[in-house]
């Protein structure tokens, strides 16, 4: 029997921004907006890259592990007094 327990809970909020192109945004702009090869935002970019991949990647295991997911009904609590 292989039994896996996944909880991954990721709670920060990082903003990054390049000193000489503070404009860029590398979801709108993408790997095109990268003006002069500038290594902060192609930076920007890889980062950006890799959170939609494990996004994704988190997106695509729930698919295919959800309906076999094991829903666990909580203990009733003792009444008082027994």
């Amino acid at each position: 029997m292989l039994k896996i327990n996944v909880k991954l809970v990721v709670k920060s909020k990082v903003v990054m921004k390049c000193d000489k192109h503070p404009r860029y945004n590398p979801e709108k702009d993408g790997l095109g907006g990268v003006v002069g090869n500038c290594h902060k935002c192609l930076d920007l970019f890889g980062v950006h890259k890799f959170h939609m991949q494990m996004i994704n990647a988190v997106r695509s295991y729930q698919e295919v592990a959800g309906p076999h997911e094991i829903k666990r009904v909580p203990k009733m609590a003792k009444a008082v007094g027994n």
